[in-house]
C-alpha cells in the first residue's frame, strides 16, 4: 500500500505543482501560495468529523514545528516559480528526495542499496550541471550560481522540504496521518502577515485563475495525504524518492505549455536530475 500511496502523490505533485506555476506567473509567488493553501484548508476539513482529536499533545506541537519548515519550503519554492525557470526550479526542488533517503539512513536506520546509491548520485550530479555553468567550473562564485534567479530558492526548498518530510514520520506515527498533516494548512495563512508586509494585496480579480488556483489546491492536498499515508505505511526512503519524482511530470508538461527555454548543458543537467529521481523511486 505505501507504493500506491506514493504514486497518487507522484501524480498529485506533478500535475499540482504545474498548475502552481502557471498561478505564480499570473498572480505572484506570495498570492499564489496563500490563495492555494488557503482553498486547502476547506477541502481538507471535510476530513475532520472522521478523526479524533490528538492525545499526543508533544506530538502536534513537532507537527506544527515540523510543518512551519514545511511552510517555508513552499513559500521558497512558489518564489523560485515566479522568479525562474520552471522547468530547472522544480527539479532541483525535486532532489529534497535525495536528502530524505540519507536523513532517513542517518536518523531511522533505513538501509541505502546500490542501485539508491546511484540515484542520489546522479541527482547530485545533475543539480551541480544545472546550477554551474560550464565556463564557471574553474572559478565558482555566488555570481555563477545565479545565473537563473529561481536557482537559489530551489535548493533552500529542496532542503526544507527533504528535513520536513523525513521528520514528518515522527508525529505521524503517534497521532495520524491527518494531524501530521493537517497543521500545514492552518500555518499557511500567515502568509497573509507576510503578504502585507511585502504591501502585496491578495485580492485576486476574474474567474479565469480559479481553475490554477482550485485544481491545484486539491491535487496537492492529496499529495500531501497520501503521502502522510505511505510513511506510515512503509520506510520514508521508499515513499519519498518515488513521490519526488514527481518533477518528471511537471517538466514535461512545463515544456509542452510554458515553453520554458534551456540551454543544452541545462537540459543534460535536468536529464540526469530526473533520471536519479526515478532510480530512487524505482529501487
Amino acid at each position: 500500500m505505501a507504493i500506491i500511496f506514493a504514486l497518487i502523490t507522484f501524480l498529485g505533485w506533478g500535475v499540482g505543482e504545474f498548475l502552481s506555476a502557471i498561478a505564480s506567473r499570473k498572480l505572484g509567488s506570495i498570492k499564489a501560495f496563500f490563495w492555494i493553501f488557503l482553498l486547502s484548508l476547506p477541502l481538507a476539513s471535510l476530513y475532520l468529523p472522521f478523526v479524533q482529536l490528538p492525545t499526543d499533545m508533544q506530538m502536534l506541537y513537532l507537527a506544527f514545528f515540523i510543518q512551519f519548515i514545511h511552510m517555508i519550503g513552499n513559500l521558497t519554492y512558489f518564489k523560485g516559480l515566479e522568479e525562474g525557470n520552471a522547468s530547472l526550479v522544480n527539479p532541483i526542488a525535486g532532489t529534497f528526495g535525495v536528502i530524505i533517503v540519507l536523513l532517513s539512513f542517518i536518523f531511522f536506520k533505513e538501509h541505502i542499496i546500490a542501485i539508491q546509491g546511484i540515484g542520489i548520485l546522479l541527482s547530485l550530479l545533475g543539480v551541480l550541471i544545472v546550477i554551474f555553468p560550464w565556463t564557471s567550473l574553474t572559478s565558482i562564485t555566488l555570481k555563477s550560481i545565479n545565473h537563473d534567479k529561481g536557482i537559489p530558492f530551489a535548493v533552500i526548498t529542496s532542503v526544507l522540504w527533504g528535513i520536513s518530510f523525513t521528520f514528518i514520520k515522527i508525529p505521524a506515527i503517534h497521532i495520524g496521518w491527518f494531524w501530521a498533516y493537517f497543521p500545514l494548512i492552518l500555518l499557511s495563512p500567515l502568509s497573509y502577515f507576510y503578504a502585507k508586509s511585502k504591501k502585496v494585496k491578495i485580492r485576486i480579480s476574474g474567474l479565469s485563475i480559479l481553475p490554477f488556483l482550485i485544481i491545484p489546491a486539491i491535487l496537492i492536498t492529496l499529495g500531501n495525504f497520501t503521502y502522510n499515508l505511505g510513511v506510515m505505511e512503509g520506510y520514508v526512503s521508499i515513499v519519498a524518492p518515488i513521490a519526488s519524482s514527481s518533477p518528471v511530470i511537471f517538466v514535461i508538461l512545463a515544456r509542452l505549455f510554458l515553453n520554458d527555454k534551456l540551454t543544452k548543458q541545462q537540459g543534460i543537467g535536468i536529464i540526469c536530475t530526473l533520471v536519479g529521481i526515478v532510480i530512487l523511486g524505482l529501487a
